[in-house]
C-alpha cells in the first residue's frame, strides 16, 4: 500500500519557526529571510514535519499567493490538515477544495467512533444502552460496514438498517442473527421505517433523500459525517452535526483539533486497526453539535421524556 502524506499546515506563530532551534543568525538576518519568504510565498517545513506559512495573518493573503499555495499542495498530493487558524479562512478553504485538495475533517474517523457517539448519548439521556434499537441509513456497503455493524449491535438490543439496496445487506442480517442472536430488520420503506425510529445514523444520505422519509418528530439524527438540512417543522429532536473528543494522548500539534490529528493517522487502517487505535488512545466523546452549537444535558433529558412517553 502507498503511503499517503499527510501535510500539517499552519501559520507563522513567530520568527523563530521558520529556523531550526539551535540556529545563532542574527535577527536581522532572519528578518530579512522571512521577508523574502513572504515575497515568493516559500513554506517552511519544521523538524516535526510541519508546514509553515510565512504569514501570521492571512486577511491581506493576496490571490497570486493563494494559488502559488495550491500548486504546491497539489504537487504534494496529500491530505491536508488546516490549522485552526486556517480552517476558518474561507478563501483559502474554498480554493483547496475547488483544487480537489483534500482537506481533512474528522469526518471519517467519526464513523469509526459511532459506537462512542451512541454510549455518549445513552449516558446524557439517562438510558440503558443494552435496550436500545438503532436505525442505520445507508445506500451503500462499504469494506467497513459489515464490522461497524457488528460493534454497534454488541451493546444494542436491535439493529434496523433502511436502505434503497436492501439485497446487498442480506448476508448482514445473518450475520447479525446468527452470530451475535440480535435482531436485525432490513426495509426500504420511506413512510414508515423512520416514524418510530428513536436514534437513527445517517451515513450517506444526502438531505433530499432524507427528507423523503417521515421522521420520528422526537428522534435523535446523527449526521456527523455529513451536514443535512431536515425540512420538516415537525421535527423537535437533536440533530447531531459535530463533535469533540479527548484523549489520554499527548497531541503533537497543537494548533490543530484533535480530531483532525488523530484521523490523519487512521489512513491505511482497516476497521479492526482503527478500533484498536481509538481503544489504545482512550478516546472519549466529550462534547456533541447541533446546527446552533453544543447539545446541552437539559435537551437529551427533554428528549428522553418525549420518547419515554410515546413508547
Amino acid at each position: 500500500m502507498n503511503k499517503i502524506n499527510i501535510v500539517y499546515l499552519k501559520e507563522l506563530g513567530n520568527l523563530d519557526e521558520i529556523f531550526e532551534k539551535d540556529s545563532k543568525l542574527p535577527i536581522i538576518l532572519k528578518t530579512i529571510i522571512l521577508f523574502l519568504k513572504k515575497i515568493f510565498c516559500i513554506i517552511t517545513i519544521n523538524e516535526e514535519k510541519v508546514y509553515i506559512l510565512p504569514y501570521s495573518n492571512l486577511e491581506r493573503f493576496s490571490k497570486i499567493k493563494l494559488i502559488l499555495l495550491t500548486k504546491l499542495l497539489q504537487k504534494i498530493n496529500g491530505r491536508v490538515v488546516l490549522s485552526n487558524y486556517l480552517n476558518e479562512n474561507k478563501k483559502l478553504k474554498k480554493m483547496l477544495q475547488s483544487a480537489n485538495v483534500i482537506i481533512i475533517e474528522g469526518m471519517l474517523l467519526s464513523t469509526y467512533l459511532l459506537p462512542e457517539i451512541i454510549e455518549y448519548i445513552c449516558n446524557k439521556m439517562k438510558i440503558e444502552k443494552q435496550k436500545q434499537e438503532i436505525t442505520i441509513l445507508t445506500k451503500n456497503k462499504n469494506i467497513g460496514f459489515r464490522d461497524l455493524a457488528i460493534e454497534l449491535a454488541k451493546t444494542v438490543k436491535r439493529i434496523h438498517i433502511v436502505t434503497n439496496r436492501v439485497m446487498q445487506f442480506e448476508n448482514i442480517e445473518r450475520d447479525l442473527e446468527g452470530i451475535l442472536g440480535v435482531g436485525c430488520q432490513i426495509t426500504n420503506n420511506k413512510r414508515k421505517s423512520l416514524l418510530k425510529s428513536k436514534i437513527v445514523i445517517n451515513l450517506d444520505y444526502l438531505e433530499d433523500e432524507l427528507n423523503e422519509f417521515t421522521i420520528n418528530p422526537n428522534a435523535i439524527i446523527i449526521d456527523v459525517i455529513q451536514k443535512v438540512n431536515i425540512n420538516t417543522k415537525l421535527f423537535c429532536g437533536i440533530h447531531i452535526y459535530d463533535y469533540e473528543i479527548g484523549t489520554d494522548t499527548q497531541i503533537e500539534h497543537k494548533e490543530f483539533e484533535k480530531k483532525k490529528v488523530l484521523e490523519a493517522k487512521i489512513f491505511g487502517k482497516n476497521y479492526s486497526g482503527v478500533r484498536e487505535s481509538i481503544k489504545e488512545e482512550n478516546i472519549i466523546i466529550e462534547k456533541l453539535y447541533g446546527k446552533n452549537g453544543e447539545i446541552n444535558a437539559l435537551e437529551y433529558e427533554n428528549i428522553a421524556k418525549k420518547l419515554l412517553q410515546n413508547t
